[in-house]
């Protein structure tokens, strides 16, 4: 029973991560046309540049579920470079679950077609599809990332269907959007999501419903409107949910130099635990874009044969 909640929880999760990024950008969502021009050109500009750093913290906690109690911080660094595909990543910190502390000491370079990673135990490298292959059938995904992110939904079944209502999703309704005041000179943009009014809007209820009842081992056998009632009463549960990003642009480079997303989740009515509840932020900070990066292979590398 543990499991099937958790399938639920991080099935919304992904459910939430593969709908916002399709909102329409036709509207200010609240924002004076000229802060709204801003903010999106230098949400482009940063899209658009082939190379950058990066540094970040991860906070999480998980707490108040029994047999799951989760807190930690992880420190991360890094380059990228989609020029010549380049990739660094290494981190330090710890998670301490169940009263047991775990380093968070990881580190990772693509180069080209190669990944490298290190998680404590010596380097080991890889063709890049390879290992791409052997996570996504570990995963046991109904579909391909890439066919989702590209808009296809054929492999999905009847909810491949239901995921064509979300054209006819009106985003305004939640997604609100403000400058706050500027900080260290950077203009203040703050983007809040309405999680449950969205999960129990009419186009996606029944999308989180058959996806519920998947997890649950009964999708397949829900019809759409049982599916619907079920997304509707489980968006309600989320009715203390909150999701925000906020980002600090340099308004005289036109670029996006922190971002910092908050998510806090009280789990409570879901779980049936009481004070349950997830909460996690990244703050992300950005800089040197558009300057020549050079990520070196690291000696001593053992490959991992393909398949294993």
């Amino acid at each position: 029973m543990k499991y099937t909640r958790f399938a639920v929880l991080f099935c919304l999760l992904a459910l939430l991560v593969a709908v916002v990024p399709a909102f329409a950008q036709d509207e200010t969502f609240g924002l004076s046309p000229e802060d709204f021009a801003l903010f999106s050109a230098a949400n482009a500009n940063s899209a658009a540049a082939q190379s950058l750093a990066y540094d970040f913290t991860l906070d999480l906690t998980v707490a108040g579920i029994e047999d799951t109690e989760v807190s930690g911080s992880i420190n991360g660094t890094g380059e990228l470079s989609t020029a010549d595909m380049q990739f660094s990543l290494a981190t330090t910190g710890s998670l301490t679950a169940n009263g047991e502390e775990t380093p968070t000491i990881v580190e990772v370079r693509v180069i080209g077609d190669m990944v490298y990673f290190n998680i404590g135990e010596g380097w080991q490298g890889s063709k890049l599809e390879d290992l791409a292959a052997t996570a996504g059938g570990a995963a046991g995904l109904p579909v391909n990332p890439e066919d989702l992110a590209s808009g296809d939904l054929s492999g999905m079944g009847d909810m491949g269907g239901m995921m064509g209502d979300l054209a006819t999703l009106d985003s305004t309704e939640y997604v609100s959007m403000e400058r706050l005041d500027d900080m260290d000179g950077r203009a203040h943009f703050s983007t809040a999501l309405d999680i449950a009014g969205l999960l129990t809007s009419e186009e996606l209820s029944g999308v989180v419903g058959m996806a519920l009842g998947g997890a649950m081992g009964g999708g397949s056998e829900m019809t759409p409107e049982q599916a619907a009632q079920m997304g509707q009463m489980m968006g309600m549960m989320f009715a203390e949910a909150t999701l925000t990003l906020d980002q600090y642009v340099n308004a005289e480079t036109e670029l996006v130099d922190q971002t910092v997303l908050t998510i806090n989740l009280p789990l409570e009515a879901i779980l049936g635990a009481p004070g349950a509840v997830v909460s996690l932020t990244f703050d992300i900070n950005l800089k040197n874009f558009d300057q020549p990066v050079s990520i070196e292979v690291p000696e001593n590398v053992t490959m991992v044969e393909s398949g294993s």
